[in-house]
């Protein structure tokens, strides 16, 4: 099936990232990329978050596939720009970028002057060939992120 640029806005609500969610597993099952869904889910769930956290007014989110990523756009007009947060173990915030980091292959921030009329776009992009992510330095991957999580689920 012919993959095309897929673009959608979402309301500034707390409710939207779980629209932004069911549109994401929409449209990449519509173009039969099942292996990538679930980062692509995790990596929406966090942008499209911290649009509504930190953004100002509804928001665009942007999914494009490429040769061999698929890249992920968030677009508000927050001119906030982004940045990560040193958290503690007890901390229920200042993670998000830091997950981006480690499931991306790479990603970024395009200030105002290149989005036609949104002062900021978070992007990201993930292989179509999961293999093919690099190990980010300090990244928890597989089986020790599960135990992290387990072992800090009281927190």
């Amino acid at each position: 099936m012919a993959r095309a640029r897929a673009e959608r806005s979402f309301a500034n609500d707390p409710r939207s990232p779980a629209e932004v969610r069911a549109w994401l597993r929409t449209t990449v099952s519509s173009w039969g990329l099942a292996d990538v869904e679930d980062t692509l889910l995790l990596l929406v769930s966090e942008l499209s978050t911290n649009a509504v956290l930190h953004g100002v007014s509804d928001y665009d989110v942007a999914l494009e596939p490429r040769t061999d990523t698929v890249r992920l756009s968030v677009l508000d007009d927050s001119t906030a720009e982004p940045r990560r947060r040193a958290s503690g173990l007890g901390s229920q915030n200042g993670r998000g970028l830091s997950l981006v980091d480690t499931l991306a292959r790479d990603w970024g921030c395009t200030d105002a002057g290149q989005l036609g009329g949104r002062a900021k776009g978070i992007w990201c992009e993930v292989a179509l060939d999961l293999t093919e992510q690099p190990a980010h330095e300090g990244a928890i991957y597989g089986d020790d992120w599960v135990a992290l999580l387990e072992d800090n689920a009281e927190l």
